[in-house]
């Protein structure tokens, strides 16, 4: 070997942090939590509603509708909703997002009633969580850099 070939370790004080180490951070752990109980929400209502469209049209293409209403709002909304991050508050946004889209996923039983006639209004809640989706996700992007330090930004968005 020679010995441009050789690399000096770097000095301790130049280390990379560990993959874990910005979960020291209460801010982090705060938001990596949210993050996660959002993240899990938001997929088990979506597959929920696909599942009990199916169970009362027996249709796959109404099915496919509901993915669509889950789809369309990030076309349509999606650039508006990031502009708006950006002029405004992201920690109160994701906080706002939070409680509409949990208020509206409480509401869905109510909304289209025990027998399921007024699926409609499913459409219409899935539809709304999504497009309320494109306002949070923004938010929590831009937030994480201001709770994690430089060096951990790798280890915090992964």
């Amino acid at each position: 070997m020679t010995e441009a070939a050789i690399e000096p370790a770097p000095p301790p004080d130049a280390q990379r942090p560990s993959t874990f180490s910005v979960f020291r951070k209460r801010d982090f752990r705060l938001l990596w939590s949210a993050q996660l109980v959002s993240t899990i929400g938001t997929a088990l209502t979506d597959l929920a509603a696909g599942i009990l469209v199916f169970r009362i049209t027996g249709s796959a293409l109404s099915v496919g509708l509901m993915f669509v209403a889950t789809s369309v709002p990030t076309l349509l909304i999606g650039l508006v909703a990031g502009v708006f991050v950006d002029r405004y508050d992201r920690r109160k946004i994701m906080v706002v997002a939070d409680l509409l889209r949990a208020a509206i996923v409480f509401s869905i039983p109510f909304l289209i009633g025990p027998d399921g006639r007024n699926i409609v209004f499913l459409y219409i809640a899935v539809a709304l969580v999504s497009s309320i989706s494109q306002f949070f996700n923004p938010a929590n992007d831009a937030v994480l850099p201001e709770v994690a330090t430089d060096e951990e930004l790798a280890a915090a968005n992964s």
